[in-house]
């Protein structure tokens, strides 16, 4: 059999009270038990039914089950309820604006606290909308509260109500829904599946009664002021971080690169290195009026030398000479060995201390005034910027030697190429005082060896007295009692003041491609002849030919012409 008892309240405290097999418990053994419990008198005490207002009579009776409460039937306690209420409002007058939204412990009429009443509310609407999802199976709104704070369904004390716009409305205003529930947005976090029918709370453990907002619909405006500035602070905060991520790549970028480019030319450094040592016997570079002890001197261009007297062409049409074997009287001879005629123009011959060559022009050894040349690869020669064909045949091989005579006292050159002697002979005017010299032109990449006597010539010279320019060159063994070539053909000396000049009817040359078919030397010629620029490759040269093709001169483009030379003061 269940046991029944009493549920006795008495000052805020409830107690429960064991009910006999009579099922019925007299009033004055209430009071009596309660008298005992807190020492009140139990002539001070009066018995009621919950919420009823009558007092139950001493002789009768309780049942079982019932919920009685015990209050003081008349008089009151020293020391008991104070003015709490008055304290609170008192402060909410004063001037200083200190108010409280916080009344809880206050009281009602009946004596009970304010936070009891308003918690038995909550209760019952809880038990309301249990009772109504039951039944719908879908959630519902809380209805709007009597009072303008967060989970409080009072009405809100006469005395602590505010005027809106006065000094004291801000104590009062609510600082709930300023912020969203932390619990609310991890429950959405990650595309989370929410259940039909949920709550606008669902995901909070606090539910409706959580101070924090559940959407932007639940934020005050300062909440919602409060989180447009967060989002666009977070959103400026991952730009700059993507900002930072792209620079510190390109950085890691631009590093490699120069990693990449520093291993490079050190790698191509140490190739360098390694073949020039492989290839001891390779020239170096000789700068133009350099004092170094060797037996040539570039004067135009740039060169580089060998021990062995090897030159090989380091620019577009460099020019060297031998100024300290320079001779003004007596029979001379050198020779120059060519390794390979098809590398570019190389031009062997003499000249004189007035030389002036020209490499933007590729004017050199005989294209020039005081300089005399022979072009095997054009076959022709050049005396002092005037050209001649070559009238003698000979075989065109890989490689040739080229032996150049001079005798200063007939004031004539001849030219051999293996040992035969190549028509016409060139015969110049000079000077007592003049002195010539062994000189050279020649284009990027040719190599050629000089050999000025300090190694035994590979061929017989055009003179028997012919010496070289630093040795005999072992002349006697070679000469010796044979009959010397001089004896054997002599040609008729060029006349050096009849120039032949071959104009080109440029009417015939349909395109620039044609132009660029003839020889680099005979498109130089007809620039000269018109007075035009004659420099540059074989294309420039043809472009400019091509350009004046039908016009007259005085038609032609300013631009074709060179430059004037300022005369020195």
């Amino acid at each position: 059999m269940v046991a029944q008892q009493i549920i006795l309240e008495f000052n805020s405290s409830t107690h429960c009270v064991d009910v006999g097999a009579s099922h019925t418990v007299r009033c004055s053994s209430l009071v009596g038990f309660v008298s005992e419990r807190h020492g009140v008198p139990s002539d001070a005490l009066a018995l009621f039914q919950l919420g009823g207002r009558v007092p139950v009579k001493r002789h009768e009776c309780v049942p079982g089950g019932s919920w009685v409460r015990c209050e003081l039937a008349s008089g009151g306690l020293l020391g008991g309820k104070g003015g709490f209420g008055q304290q609170l409002r008192q402060e909410g007058k004063s001037k200083s604006g200190k108010g409280t939204t916080n009344f809880g412990a206050c009281r009602d009429l009946n004596g009970r606290r304010l936070r009891h009443v308003n918690n038995e509310i909550r209760l019952k609407m809880w038990r309301d909308e249990q009772e109504r999802r039951s039944k719908t199976k879908g959630g519902s709104e809380v209805e709007n509260q009597p009072s303008s704070l967060n989970d409080w369904f009072l009405p809100l004390p006469s005395w602590a109500d505010a005027k809106r716009g006065s000094q004291k409305a801000g104590a009062f205003a609510s600082q709930c829904k300023s912020d969203l529930c932390r619990d609310w947005v991890f429950a959405r976090e990650g595309m989370k599946k929410i259940p039909p029918g949920a709550p606008s709370w669902w995901g909070c453990p606090r539910g409706r009664f959580c101070t924090f907002a559940h959407g932007k619909k639940e934020l005050t405006d300062k909440g919602l002021q409060k989180l447009k500035e967060s989002k666009k602070a977070e959103r400026l905060e991952k730009e700059t971080m993507f900002m930072r991520t792209y620079v510190e790549q390109i950085e890691e970028v631009e590093k490699s690169i120069c990693n990449s480019i520093s291993s490079g030319l050190k790698r191509s450094r140490e190739e360098m290195d390694r073949k020039l040592q492989e290839e001891k016997c390779k020239p170096t570079a000789v700068e133009q009026g350099s004092s170094e002890d060797f037996y040539v001197r570039c004067l135009s261009g740039d060169v580089g030398c060998g021990e062995t007297g090897e030159v090989e062409g380091r620019s577009s049409f460099a020019t060297v000479v031998a100024p300290h074997v320079a001779v003004d009287d007596g029979q001379w001879y050198f020779e120059c060995e060519l390794t390979n005629l098809s590398q570019g123009i190389v031009q062997v011959g003499f000249a004189k201390q007035d030389f002036k060559p020209d490499q933007e022009t590729n004017d050199g050894v005989g294209d020039k005034a005081h300089s005399w040349g022979l072009d095997i690869a054009s076959k022709k020669i050049f005396d002092q910027g005037v050209e001649h064909k070559i009238s003698t045949s000979f075989c065109s091989a890989s490689s040739c030697t080229i032996g150049c005579s001079l005798d200063v006292k007939e004031r004539e050159i001849t030219f051999q190429v293996d040992g035969k002697l190549v028509l016409p002979r060139v015969s110049f005017q000079g000077s007592p005082n003049s002195f010539y010299f062994p000189s050279l032109s020649l284009e990027l990449s040719c190599l050629v060896r000089l050999n000025l006597g300090e190694r035994t010539f590979r061929f017989k010279p055009t003179y028997n007295d012919a010496k070289g320019f630093m040795g005999d060159g072992g002349l006697t063994k070679l000469v010796d009692s044979e009959e010397s070539l001089d004896a054997r053909v002599r040609a008729k000396p060029i006349n050096t003041d009849s120039k032949q000049q071959t104009m080109l009817e440029l009417e015939k040359y349909d395109s620039v491609d044609d132009l660029a078919k003839l020889d680099k030397d005979v498109l130089k010629k007809n620039l000269e002849v018109r007075g035009l620029k004659c420099g540059g490759t074989v294309e420039e040269r043809a472009k400019r030919l091509f350009s004046i093709r039908g016009l007259r001169p005085d038609q032609y483009d300013p631009s074709l012409f060179p430059k004037k030379k300022k005369q020195k003061k």
